[in-house]
């Protein structure tokens, strides 16, 4: 049995990826995307100059920070978050294959919208930001809720501690919240500015969809001199914006640290809906700019992808 699965995996693999590429291909994409990009253009909303600033660094690098206050002024809301956290800490156990990491909620996480963190990054401010960068309605996808851990000093790089390009999809936006202060010792996300589409670097080491892509060990070194790889440390309530389809690592930690991160997807094909890692996506909803989108009634895990989000699409 192991064998016959062995041979129909080989076999398929590149009818799979040529189904993969082809999805990504840029008409396919685009043309995927147009019912997004209306919905955005209808509901822009008003600029200011946070919002003008963040998603425009978004756009010229690939990555944007900012803070809690900025992006919320007069809220006070790291206190909240904190809180959350903080009745959580002994719920924290490692629920996946990445060893460094501890998960505070499920792996496969609820769209609960009493969750301050899901209220966060469903906020009109935060949405509007991805949005604008990502130039459509965007997917919201997931969130999660992590403890860096400590690593040996000297431990081989693991994973996503390794660079890499992430698989989901041409563009999209990950959202980075720092529950504590971060320094170099505690595992900060790296990044390097102009690896995203359209970018610098944008074509070094490309996504091999559904696969993304992590290159051999020195081999970004090699390409990228060390002063274009930021790590990105911050005070407790640093907000990073990142599209991860660019080159980045990070949890490489001397000492633990707290941080959530929500990810939104470009609302084109999902590559990670398929093939990749689909129990992730069950709970997707699309969702437009408006602040009163009704993601609640279309959240079923029970019914099909396509359809919650059609429903959805409908009930905008």
């Amino acid at each position: 049995m192991t064998k016959i699965k062995e041979v129909a995996k080989s076999t398929l693999a590149p009818v799979v990826r040529a189904y993969f590429y082809a999805k990504a291909s840029w008409p396919v994409w685009r043309a995927s995307t147009s019912t997004a990009r209306w919905l955005y253009r209808a509901n822009r909303g008003v600029q200011d100059s946070v919002r003008e600033r963040v998603a425009g660094d978004l756009v010229k690098n690939g990555i944007a920070v900012a803070s809690l206050d900025e992006l919320f002024p007069g809220q006070n809301l790291l206190p909240t978050l904190q809180s959350y956290e903080s009745a959580l800490e002994l719920q924290a156990i490692t629920k996946t294959n990445k060893l460094f990491l501890q998960q505070l909620w499920d792996v496969v996480p609820t769209l609960d919208l009493e969750n301050p963190f899901i209220k966060l990054m469903l906020n009109r401010r935060v949405l509007d930001i991805v949005n604008d960068y990502v130039g459509s309605a965007a997917i919201y996808a997931y969130a999660t809720l992590n403890v860096t851990l400590p690593v040996p000093e000297g431990a081989e790089a693991q994973q996503s501690q390794r660079w890499h390009r992430d698989p989901e999809d041409r563009k999209m936006c990950k959202v980075f919240i720092y529950l504590n202060d971060v320094d170099e010792g505690a595992g900060p996300f790296v990044y390097v500015p102009g690896s995203q589409r359209g970018g610098k670097y944008g074509t070094l080491f490309p996504q091999r969809p559904p696969r993304g892509v992590y290159p051999e060990a020195g081999e970004v070194e090699k390409k990228i001199p060390a002063e274009e790889m930021k790590p990105f440390t911050g005070k407790a309530g640093t907000v990073i914006f990142a599209d991860t389809s660019g080159i980045h690592k990070g949890g490489c930690a001397q000492w633990s640290t707290y941080y959530v991160h929500g990810w939104f997807l470009h609302c084109g094909f999902c590559l990670a809906r398929a093939l990749c890692v689909p129990k992730q996506f069950f709970r997707a909803a699309r969702f437009s700019a408006r602040p009163d989108c009704p993601l609640r009634a279309h959240c079923d895990p029970g019914r099909p992808l396509s359809l919650r989000l059609r429903s959805i699409q409908k009930s905008l």
